[in-house]
Formats: structure tokens, C-alpha cells, sequence
């Protein structure tokens, strides 16, 4: 049953009293659907409508996790702190890896189902020094 760190992947926080909200007004999911027990795949538009960064986004306590591509991670933190304006919501990177698994392999950390497809497997957020996986993010 494999599993493999996602080195092209990061995690984004959105914590705060109104994250929900923040995110509802400027995001592509519908985030009364995202809960800790079912992510959801968003992406932020342009003001044309062109895809700017996709992700996939899951609760947890007082805020969200995204999970996006490491390249884009610190344009996307940029661009969400500037439509923050005023709202008490934090955005930050986290240290976190992502961690993928499929076939009904275990993972460690927090772990949520991939919306996308489902076999895409599942996916974990966790200590960058406890991601260890027996397979590579191409085989993934």
C-alpha cells in the first residue's frame, strides 16, 4: 500500500473568526460544503475569470488548510492577503508537507479524502519530519 511526500505541493492557513466567510467571497468552492470530514477543490479567478491558483481546502478548528502547488504558495499567500483588506483573518504558510496515499494505505497527521476523484486516495498534512513515504510523487 503506498505512500508518497508531495515535494511540489505546500499547505496555506486560513485561520480567524471569518475565514469561512473570507474565503466564500473569493473562492470558486462552495465553502458551506467544506467541513473536517469533506474537502473541497477550489481555485481563485482573475477578474476576467481565468484560473490564477487551484487547490484543494479542508477545515480544521478555527480555520482552513489549502494545499497548493509549491510554486505558486507565495503568490497565492500575496494575493489573498491583499483581498484580506480589514477581515480578522490570518493567512499564512505553514511547515507542513503533503503526504498522498491510495490503495487503503495508513498516513500520519491530518488526513482527508481527495474530492477530486476517488482514486486519488487520500491526502495528509504533516511534520515535514515525519513525511516519510515508500513511493515517489511520480508514481503517485
Amino acid at each position: 500500500m503506498p505512500t508518497a511526500v508531495l515535494d511540489d505541493r505546500a499547505v496555506l492557513r486560513i485561520a480567524g473568526d471569518e475565514a469561512r466567510g473570507f474565503l466564500q467571497g473569493i473562492v470558486t468552492c462552495n465553502m458551506d460544503r467544506v467541513s473536517p470530514s469533506q474537502a473541497g477543490f477550489g481555485a481563485l479567478l482573475s477578474p476576467q475569470g481565468k484560473i490564477l491558483f487551484d487547490f484543494l481546502v479542508v477545515e480544521d478548528g478555527d480555520g482552513f488548510w489549502l494545499d497548493t502547488a509549491a510554486a505558486q504558495a507565495e503568490s497565492l499567500v500575496k494575493r489573498l492577503t491583499m483581498y484580506r483588506l480589514r477581515a480578522p483573518v490570518r493567512i499564512t504558510a505553514s511547515p507542513l508537507a503533503v503526504m498522498a496515499a491510495w490503495d487503503g494505505a495508513p498516513l500520519p497527521g491530518f488526513v482527508y479524502d481527495d474530492p477530486r476523484y476517488v482514486s486519488l486516495g487520500r491526502r495528509a498534512f504533516v511534520a515535514r519530519d515525519e513525511a516519510k513515504g515508500d513511493a515517489t510523487s511520480d508514481a503517485y
